[in-house]
């Protein structure tokens, strides 16, 4: 079973903020404008995503 495209839109977002985040994280500047528990919460946000696909994947295989 493919991941629906809105999945997939999804997790590109949270990479990209996530990517945002890191950037952040190397200038004194911004580092504090993405906390550590905004992190945290999108990984969870996207493991949560793909756990239904995943098992169905791996299920069918």
């Amino acid at each position: 079973m493919p991941c629906p495209v809105s999945t997939l839109r999804a997790l590109s977002n949270i990479l990209d903020i996530l990517h945002t985040a890191h950037l952040f994280r190397q200038d004194p500047i911004t580092a504090s404008m993405v906390s550590e528990q905004m992190v945290e919460g999108l990984i969870v946000c996207s493991r949560e995503l793909l756990k239904g696909h995943a098992g169905a994947m791996w299920a069918d295989a």
